[in-house]
């Protein structure tokens, strides 16, 4: 099936393609802009050519700065979509400076702002029909699991974790109370005294340990109270080799 196929893509594969959509929707939007504008589809012609060419130039740097493009792999919540905002925001604003600057003939400011709200809604709607398809986890193959741990290491396992069909991040656990009940990418924060009610509710299968910097005497009581449970446990490396791309989940153990 196609979309199995897609899914199989590396990470940045994916995300090359969504860079491409995201020149075509650039382009596109600039068309559409100026035909609302003018009330009729316009030809763009002359000087504004330029418009065009610079569009995917002076975007998708912004793009890769803001870091839009990890969005695909992790839960689309509120503070991320403002992260969106503030990027096509900031590219509709150089691209219009760009336009006066050049003197680009039959260059109404109204377009600036139509065209930042076609790439709003255009851009906005990619990537969650992008994320559908490539992040769908709705086969019956889907484990459930658990993140022990709601540090940076467990925030970076959530990233490779969100990046399969196989595994669907449930929960963190963490002893600290003050993350407890707060939410990373759209998955909550519990107490490990939740996980027996997490395993019933969830059905959870797998737990991974992402605590690389704790003591041994710690991870092994950590280890022992969730022996209890009828769960996998699995523990994390170190977080540089996690970072680097040389720690795979098959590499878990």
């Amino acid at each position: 099936m196609i979309k199995n196929k897609i899914n199989n893509l590396s990470r940045n594969n994916k995300k090359f393609i969504l860079l491409f959509l995201d020149v075509a929707i650039l382009i596109g939007a600039i068309v559409l802009a100026y035909s609302i504008r003018y009330g009729e589809f316009y030809l763009i012609t002359g000087k504004e050519y330029w418009l065009l060419l610079t569009a995917p130039l002076i975007a998708i740097p912004i793009f890769l700065s803001f870091r839009i493009y990890n969005y695909i792999t992790h839960h689309i919540d509120l503070g991320a979509l403002w992260h969106f905002i503030q990027a096509i925001s900031l590219y509709s604003l150089i691209w219009g400076l760009f336009a006066f600057f050049f003197q680009v003939d039959s260059f109404p400011r109204s377009v600036i702002i139509i065209n930042w709200l076609i790439l709003i809604f255009s851009l906005s709607a990619t990537r969650l029909f992008v994320r559908w398809l490539f992040l769908a986890k709705g086969n019956e193959d889907t484990k459930n699991v658990v993140i022990y741990g709601a540090g940076e290491a467990g925030v970076q396992l959530l990233s490779i974790l969100n990046d399969t069909t196989e595994l669907k991040p449930i929960a963190f656990l963490d002893d600290d109370v003050q993350l407890q009940k707060q939410t990373i990418k759209g998955v909550k924060i519990y107490a490990p005294q939740s996980f027996s009610t997490l395993i019933t509710q969830k059905n959870i299968i797998e737990v991974f340990i992402a605590m690389p910097s704790i003591s041994r005497s710690k991870r092994k009581k950590i280890i022992e109270s969730l022996e209890n449970y009828a769960v996998v446990i699995k523990t994390l490396p170190t977080l540089s080799e996690l970072a680097s791309g040389k720690i795979q989940l098959k590499d878990l153990h």
